[in-house]
């Protein structure tokens, strides 16, 4: 989550402000010299600037007045490289609107990770692909100022572009995924990932640009769909990206061994255009990603809907539907069936006495029990406070009799996860599904009196309706 603004200010008169602000100066200078590396000879720019997810990341984790950072370390970067002032100040600004406006605009949306499709689309187009734009305009201007494009201007933007958004895309993205980077690299089938995954991946990185300029090439990348699709399924948007990442680096740094004569005979579009696949591979794994975790949770909402969430028992609203559709079965097929409550004996005094946590406790200890002392086709449901109802098909009243007994001796046995004994009895009504019930509502008062009754002749006992 992002950490709460201070005042500039305030926070420039701190001496660990200084340090902090040092710290991205150096991590920036260090990712675009290695950006700068990679640069191709043809363009005069990187095929991936991970610069520029990097300074996304610390704004939007730390605040955007690490940006000013920006300036110094490109200054540095236009040092070391030999580029002109003007241009180095005009892409500094732009680096500064790249990381920028994308963090004004998921911060103003209440973003604060990539999770459903919505922050996983305001992430990739609202930063991925319009942050780069102000980096490529003033950059391309800068070059153009300083006499040093070696190429059209629109192809060195959009090549600059696709450098920068790709850099975006997987370093910034990967800074909001990692909520649970630790469980995934500590978690024990990472060294399998490792083989089965990362190792294809960089293998077919690596044959992508042996083939470079050959169809071959681009097929290596689509081979690498489906290990993106299941690294999506399986461990989220970090999972995908990190794969596209080490996708990315293996094609980038095995081209570096291709000769510039062979670039410059197959010309830069069969580079360009793998990195442009591997983009779009990981913007589709980043959207299954989302599309898997919506389905998750719409099928948890799905389940909440029907079940009781603190003992996991079907909740009153299913109970019902199950029940009508009993009675709607034995008035047109026949059969039996037994309708039972149960109401746990004093539990007022649990909850008064040892606390709401043990009263909870109980509380699951007996949907248990309950779930143990009947078949899988029976129904059982928590339909509020400590009381529970038993839907019995195909039985007898002489068969829920001895469902009783069983609970009931279930329920004296019982004791807390920690050994402690606990009294629990509980005062039961059945009653018997008929053909010539009236209606639901009619059955539900019959088997509440003959609960009530048995309670008020002594509890820890079974009631049959009359």
């Amino acid at each position: 989550m992002p950490l709460p603004e201070r005042s500039f200010a305030r926070w420039m008169s701190s001496p660990r402000a200084w340090l902090q602000l040092a710290g991205f100066v150096v991590g920036y200078t260090l990712l675009g010299m290695l950006g700068l590396m990679l640069q191709t000879a043809q363009s005069g720019v990187t095929p991936i600037w991970p610069a520029s997810g990097f300074a996304f990341a610390v704004a939007f984790r730390f605040g955007r007045r690490y940006l000013l950072g920006i300036f110094p370390a490109m200054l540095l970067l236009a040092l070391w490289a030999g580029v002109p002032l003007e241009a180095a100040v005009l892409a500094a600004t732009g680096s500064l609107l790249e990381a920028a406006v994308p963090v004004y605009l998921l911060r103003a949306r209440g973003i604060t990770e990539l999770g459903g499709l919505r922050s996983t689309l305001w992430f990739v187009f609202g930063g991925a692909v319009l942050g780069p734009l102000f980096s490529a305009t003033l950059g391309v201007a800068g070059m153009a100022l300083s006499g040093s494009l070696s190429l059209d201007a629109w192809q060195v933007w959009l090549l600059w572009w696709l450098g920068n958004s790709t850099g975006f895309l997987l370093v910034g993205g990967l800074v909001l995924a990692t909520r649970d980077w630790r469980q995934f690299l500590f978690h024990q089938d990472f060294l399998g990932y490792a083989l089965l995954v990362f190792l294809p991946v960089a293998g077919l990185g690596w044959l992508s640009s042996y083939w470079l300029g050959d169809i071959r090439s681009s097929l290596m990348l689509y081979l690498m769909m489906p290990l993106v699709a299941a690294m999506a399924i399986r461990e989220g948007h970090f999972g995908v990206l990190l794969t596209g990442l080490v996708a990315v680096l293996a094609i980038i740094l095995s081209s570096l061994a291709v000769p510039d004569y062979y670039l410059r005979a197959i010309g830069l579009g069969p580079l360009y255009l793998n990195i442009s696949l591997l983009w779009l591979l990981s913007f589709t794994g980043l959207v299954v990603s989302a599309a898997w975790r919506e389905r998750k949770r719409g099928d948890s909402y799905a389940w909440l809907a029907k079940h009781d969430s603190l003992t996991g028992l079907v909740n009153r609203h299913e109970f019902s539907k199950r029940l009508r559709q009993a009675q709607a079965r034995i008035k047109g097929q026949g059969g039996e069936a037994v309708l039972m409550q149960l109401d746990l004996d004093d539990f007022k005094w649990v909850n008064d006495t040892m606390g709401h946590l043990v009263g909870d406790e109980v509380l699951q200890a007996v949907a248990e029990q309950l779930q143990a002392a009947v078949r899988s086709r029976d129904t059982v449901a928590r339909i509020g406070g400590d009381e529970f109802m038993l839907l019995l098909e195909n039985c007898s009243l002489a068969g829920a009799a001895e469902v009783a007994e069983k609970l009931r001796k279930a329920l004296a046995d019982f004791s807390l996860e920690d050994g402690a004994r606990l009294n629990v009895t509980a005062s039961i009504g059945t009653v018997l599904l008929s053909p010539d019930d009236a209606n639901l509502d009619d059955l539900l008062r019959r088997v509440d009196n003959a609960c009530y009754r048995a309670k008020f002749e002594g509890k820890a006992r079974a009631v049959q309706s009359t």
